[in-house]
């Protein structure tokens, strides 16, 4: 009984870095739902276009840092090497909100209110805090400290809830301001705790961030083809058109950080598992299918909630449909890190993103918003094409029959 009762609590305290990971969700997805109904006009439209910019150039500028941590060797990190790679993470995340804030600049004109950029800057402020915690806490990941590795989402948590409570009461999105000093309080204090558990030897790697950047620019390539619909867009097409993508975006995407950290958490244990890809694709893709299946059921509830209808409707339609093939996607990257295959990920993400350029460069000044989600979708089934042809050529294909 006892040994029973303990495995069941080692399965509970894996599902916690999962679990967490949506409460955090649910604070950006509460922020997104807050802005889309309280906000008016255009200052509406800017608010909405430049949360999706700043969330998909912190995708395109990540830096690589936790997954190059992930698949290294507790005792072969040092501390050194740790914060230095912590501290990259933290500069390329706030070049890329800036640049984000460029584009919404841009893409919104006139219409930019001194109000929406301050806001906007909050966002981006707690965006940079956050994303780099994820950096500062995979040394726990590694460490099998699934459990402590969740705390500080939840902490994080608790101190937005309130923050966002009292927008949502008052009306009021200056209580938004206060969203970046929880999360800097929130990753200061966690790097505090962590820095510490570093005991890796200390001595001088060459290439260190060369290193780092081979997965952030490989990660990077993987969310060009996803992001790059809505930056191009923002160019492109009228504000209200941008704002319509970036809105479905925001809703969606933010969901895919179940698959990305239980992929995580795969990546370093690929290697003594029994499975092949197969089984993994089609068990993250069954799990999206699922969140398909329920976005759909709910949109007049999230239409309600956002306060206006999603349109246009084929844009949602689109996007929620590439959902399944996403997820399933996530657990083939998490296989071909875990075998150390990066640099194969690396090309045949180049061609997908190059692809995702190509088209919507194309496509937005023809077809507008819908035509911006239809490559999202083709180029998620171009990627799982492509990882299916390399474990063919592997003939690891096989393994998961």
């Amino acid at each position: 009984m006892i040994g029973r009762g303990s495995g069941e609590w080692r399965r509970v305290v894996l599902l916690l870095p999962t679990a967490t990971t949506i409460i955090g969700r649910l604070i950006q997805l509460a922020v997104l739902i807050l802005v889309a109904s309280t906000a008016t006009g255009a200052e509406r439209g800017m608010l909405i276009a430049g949360i999706g910019l700043l969330g998909s150039f912190a995708i395109l500028t990540d830096s690589g840092a936790a997954n190059f941590i992930l698949s290294t060797a507790g005792d072969s990190l040092s501390r050194g090497e740790y914060i230095r790679v912590v501290a990259f993470h933290a500069g390329l995340a706030t070049i890329g909100s800036a640049v984000a804030m460029s584009f919404v600049l841009v893409s919104t004109g006139p219409h930019a209110t001194v109000r929406a950029i301050v806001l906007l800057g909050a966002v981006a402020l707690s965006q940079i805090f956050d994303g780099t915690g994820r950096s500062v806490r995979a040394p726990l990941l590694v460490a099998r400290r699934d459990g402590l590795f969740s705390i500080p989402d939840i902490v994080n948590f608790l101190a937005k809830a309130p923050l966002v409570l009292g927008a949502v009461m008052t009306r009021d999105l200056s209580w938004l301001l206060g969203l970046p000093i929880a999360s800097c309080i929130v990753t200061g204090g966690t790097f505090a705790l962590v820095v510490r558990s570093i005991r890796g030897a200390s001595f001088s790697r060459n290439g260190l961030f060369r290193r780092v950047l081979e997965f952030g620019a490989t990660g990077s390539l993987s969310a060009l083809y996803s992001q790059a619909p809505l930056v191009i867009g923002s160019l492109v097409l009228p504000l209200n058109q941008v704002a319509a993508l970036a809105l479905v975006y925001r809703i969606v995407q933010p969901l895919e950080m179940v698959p990305g950290t239980v992929s995580q958490q795969l990546t370093p244990r690929i290697r003594s598992r029994p499975n092949g890809p197969g089984f993994y694709w089609a068990s993250f893709a069954c799990a999206g299918l699922l969140v398909s299946v329920l976005l759909l059921i709910g949109a007049p509830l999230i239409e309600k909630a956002v306060g206006g209808a999603l349109e246009p409707r084929l844009v949602f339609l689109i996007i929620v449909g590439s959902i399944s093939i996403k997820w399933g996607n996530y657990a083939l990257v998490a296989f071909v890190m875990g075998i150390g295959l990066v640099r194969a990920r690396f090309v045949l993400t180049l061609f997908v993103g190059m692809f995702a350029v190509t088209m919507s460069a194309l496509l937005a000044p023809i077809y507008g918003a819908p035509g911006l989600a239809a490559v999202t979708l083709v180029s998620e089934v171009a990627l799982s094409a492509g990882f299916g042809l390399l474990f063919a050529r592997m003939g690891t294909a096989g393994a998961s029959a």
